[in-house]
Protein backbone atom coordinates (compact mmCIF):
# COMPACT_ATOMS: atom_id res chain seq x y z
CA UNK A 1 0.00 0.00 0.00
CA UNK A 2 1.27 3.44 -0.84
CA UNK A 3 1.04 6.30 1.57
CA UNK A 4 2.57 9.11 -0.41
CA UNK A 5 -0.42 11.30 -1.24
CA UNK A 6 -3.74 12.18 0.37
CA UNK A 7 -7.21 10.73 0.07
CA UNK A 8 -8.88 14.09 -0.25
CA UNK A 9 -7.02 17.33 -0.93
CA UNK A 10 -9.72 19.40 0.77
CA UNK A 11 -9.24 17.80 4.16
CA UNK A 12 -6.91 19.63 6.48
CA UNK A 13 -4.50 17.89 8.80
CA UNK A 14 -3.42 20.99 10.68
CA UNK A 15 -0.99 23.82 10.02
CA UNK A 16 -1.40 27.01 8.01
CA UNK A 17 1.52 26.57 5.69
CA UNK A 18 1.25 24.48 2.55
CA UNK A 19 2.40 20.93 3.33
CA UNK A 20 2.29 21.46 7.09
CA UNK A 21 0.55 19.05 9.43
CA UNK A 22 0.10 15.31 9.58
CA UNK A 23 0.43 13.50 6.28
CA UNK A 24 -2.49 11.28 5.21
CA UNK A 25 -1.92 7.59 5.87
CA UNK A 26 -3.55 6.20 2.72
CA UNK A 27 -3.28 7.20 -0.90
CA UNK A 28 -6.22 7.67 -3.21
CA UNK A 29 -5.23 4.47 -5.04
CA UNK A 30 -5.31 2.51 -1.76
CA UNK A 31 -8.83 3.75 -1.03
CA UNK A 32 -9.98 2.83 -4.53
CA UNK A 33 -8.39 -0.62 -4.53
CA UNK A 34 -9.75 -1.74 -1.16
CA UNK A 35 -13.07 0.09 -1.51
CA UNK A 36 -13.89 -1.27 -4.94
CA UNK A 37 -12.99 -4.80 -3.91
CA UNK A 38 -15.20 -4.59 -0.81
CA UNK A 39 -18.11 -2.93 -2.64
CA UNK A 40 -17.96 -5.56 -5.39
CA UNK A 41 -18.08 -8.40 -2.87
CA UNK A 42 -20.95 -6.65 -1.02
CA UNK A 43 -22.95 -6.32 -4.24
CA UNK A 44 -22.32 -9.98 -5.05
CA UNK A 45 -23.66 -10.89 -1.60
CA UNK A 46 -26.74 -8.69 -2.16
CA UNK A 47 -27.43 -10.33 -5.52
CA UNK A 48 -27.09 -13.80 -4.03
CA UNK A 49 -29.46 -12.83 -1.21
CA UNK A 50 -32.11 -11.57 -3.64
CA UNK A 51 -31.90 -14.76 -5.70
CA UNK A 52 -32.16 -16.89 -2.55
CA UNK A 53 -35.09 -14.88 -1.15
CA UNK A 54 -36.96 -15.03 -4.47
CA UNK A 55 -36.50 -18.79 -4.53
CA UNK A 56 -37.84 -19.11 -0.99
CA UNK A 57 -40.86 -16.86 -1.52
CA UNK A 58 -41.92 -18.03 -4.94
CA UNK A 59 -40.95 -21.70 -4.94
CA UNK A 60 -40.74 -22.92 -1.35
CA UNK A 61 -43.36 -20.78 0.41
CA UNK A 62 -45.82 -20.78 -2.48
CA UNK A 63 -46.45 -22.30 -5.89
CA UNK A 64 -46.68 -18.95 -7.66
CA UNK A 65 -43.39 -19.58 -9.50
CA UNK A 66 -44.66 -22.81 -11.05
CA UNK A 67 -47.95 -21.11 -11.96
CA UNK A 68 -46.07 -18.40 -13.86
CA UNK A 69 -43.88 -20.99 -15.59
CA UNK A 70 -46.99 -22.87 -16.77
CA UNK A 71 -48.52 -19.63 -18.10
CA UNK A 72 -45.35 -18.87 -20.06
CA UNK A 73 -45.71 -22.20 -21.87
CA UNK A 74 -48.82 -20.87 -23.62
CA UNK A 75 -47.79 -19.16 -26.91
CA UNK A 76 -48.13 -15.36 -26.75
CA UNK A 77 -50.62 -15.25 -29.63
CA UNK A 78 -52.89 -17.74 -27.86
CA UNK A 79 -52.80 -16.18 -24.38
CA UNK A 80 -55.85 -13.95 -24.86
CA UNK A 81 -58.04 -16.90 -25.79
CA UNK A 82 -56.39 -19.05 -23.10
CA UNK A 83 -57.17 -16.48 -20.37
CA UNK A 84 -60.84 -16.52 -21.37
CA UNK A 85 -60.94 -20.32 -21.40
CA UNK A 86 -61.73 -22.56 -18.44
CA UNK A 87 -58.02 -23.41 -18.00
CA UNK A 88 -57.10 -19.70 -17.97
CA UNK A 89 -59.75 -18.91 -15.37
CA UNK A 90 -58.56 -21.81 -13.22
CA UNK A 91 -55.01 -20.48 -13.53
CA UNK A 92 -56.17 -16.99 -12.53
CA UNK A 93 -58.00 -18.38 -9.50
CA UNK A 94 -54.92 -20.39 -8.48
CA UNK A 95 -52.75 -17.26 -8.71
CA UNK A 96 -55.24 -15.34 -6.54
CA UNK A 97 -55.14 -18.10 -3.91
CA UNK A 98 -51.32 -18.07 -3.90
CA UNK A 99 -51.21 -14.27 -3.56
CA UNK A 100 -53.60 -14.47 -0.60
CA UNK A 101 -51.43 -17.20 0.92
CA UNK A 102 -48.25 -15.13 0.45
CA UNK A 103 -49.87 -12.05 1.98
CA UNK A 104 -51.06 -14.07 4.96
CA UNK A 105 -47.60 -15.62 5.40
CA UNK A 106 -45.84 -12.24 5.15
CA UNK A 107 -48.27 -9.87 6.88
CA UNK A 108 -50.03 -12.37 9.15
CA UNK A 109 -53.45 -11.36 7.82
CA UNK A 110 -55.44 -11.36 4.62
CA UNK A 111 -54.53 -8.44 2.41
CA UNK A 112 -55.18 -7.25 -1.11
CA UNK A 113 -51.53 -6.28 -1.52
CA UNK A 114 -50.21 -7.57 -4.86
CA UNK A 115 -46.62 -6.45 -4.33
CA UNK A 116 -44.09 -8.47 -2.36
CA UNK A 117 -40.86 -6.99 -1.03
CA UNK A 118 -37.72 -9.02 -1.36
CA UNK A 119 -34.90 -8.12 0.99
CA UNK A 120 -31.42 -7.68 -0.47
CA UNK A 121 -29.65 -7.39 2.87
CA UNK A 122 -26.84 -9.96 3.03
CA UNK A 123 -26.70 -12.31 6.01
CA UNK A 124 -25.25 -11.14 9.30
CA UNK A 125 -21.47 -11.40 9.32
CA UNK A 126 -20.98 -10.74 5.60
CA UNK A 127 -19.21 -7.42 6.22
CA UNK A 128 -16.76 -9.06 8.59
CA UNK A 129 -15.96 -11.78 6.05
CA UNK A 130 -15.40 -9.20 3.30
CA UNK A 131 -13.13 -7.11 5.53
CA UNK A 132 -11.07 -10.17 6.45
CA UNK A 133 -10.67 -11.05 2.76
CA UNK A 134 -9.58 -7.49 1.96
CA UNK A 135 -7.13 -7.46 4.87
CA UNK A 136 -5.59 -10.72 3.69
CA UNK A 137 -5.44 -9.67 0.04
CA UNK A 138 -3.87 -6.25 0.70
CA UNK A 139 -1.73 -7.31 3.72
CA UNK A 140 -3.35 -4.82 6.11
CA UNK A 141 -5.27 -5.05 9.37
CA UNK A 142 -9.03 -5.63 9.38
CA UNK A 143 -9.58 -2.22 11.00
CA UNK A 144 -7.53 -0.55 8.27
CA UNK A 145 -9.58 -2.34 5.61
CA UNK A 146 -12.74 -1.08 7.33
CA UNK A 147 -11.39 2.49 7.39
CA UNK A 148 -10.44 2.33 3.71
CA UNK A 149 -13.87 0.95 2.77
CA UNK A 150 -15.57 3.73 4.71
CA UNK A 151 -13.32 6.32 3.04
CA UNK A 152 -14.33 4.87 -0.33
CA UNK A 153 -18.02 5.05 0.57
CA UNK A 154 -17.60 8.69 1.65
CA UNK A 155 -15.83 9.37 -1.63
CA UNK A 156 -18.71 7.76 -3.58
CA UNK A 157 -21.27 9.69 -1.55
CA UNK A 158 -19.54 13.02 -2.22
CA UNK A 159 -19.59 12.46 -5.97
Amino acid sequence: MNSNNGVDCRRSHGGKRAGAGRKPKWSFEDVLAVGQMCEGRWREAETATVIRNKEVKFSEQSEIGSLHRSARLVPIGDRGAWLNSEAGEAHHDDVEVEIEFLNEAIFGELSQNRMVSISNKPPWGTRKIILEEAATKFCIKVKEASNLWEAYRRLEHDQ
